[in-house]
C-alpha cells in the first residue's frame, strides 16, 4: 500500500478516495477517527489519508488526485455584469451587489 493524498478534513478524503475508486483503483481512507488525538499529536498527523492497495496504481491515483485538486480550485473568477466585482466562478450571486451570476 502507498499513500497518495493527505486531506485536511474527512469529507475531502472520502471525495478523493471515491474518485480514485471510480477509476478502478482499490483505495482506502485511514486516520478517520484520529481527530481525538489532537493535542497528544500534532494536528497535521491526524489528518485523514488516502492510500491505494497496489503500488503500481500510484501514478494513476496521483493523476486523479491532481484532477480533483484542479476541480476544487477557486482561482477562476468572473466579473459581475452589474457592478464589475470579481467573484469565484462557482458563485451564483455576486457577493457585492447580489446580482444573479448564473442563468437559471
Amino acid at each position: 500500500m502507498i499513500r497518495v493524498y493527505i486531506a485536511e478534513n474527512l469529507a475531502d478524503a472520502h471525495l478523493v478516495c471515491n474518485r480514485i475508486r471510480e477509476n478502478g483503483i482499490a483505495a482506502h481512507v485511514f486516520n478517520e477517527f484520529s481527530n481525538g488525538a489532537v493535542g497528544e499529536l500534532p494536528f497535521t498527523h491526524t489528518w485523514p489519508e488516502v492510500w491505494v492497495e497496489k503500488d503500481q496504481d500510484e501514478d494513476n491515483a496521483l493523476a486523479v488526485v491532481n484532477e480533483c485538486q484542479l476541480a476544487q480550485g477557486v482561482d477562476s473568477e468572473s466579473a459581475c455584469p452589474e457592478c464589475g466585482q470579481l467573484n469565484p466562478v462557482n458563485f451564483e450571486i455576486c457577493w457585492s451587489c447580489s446580482t444573479q451570476l448564473v442563468a437559471d
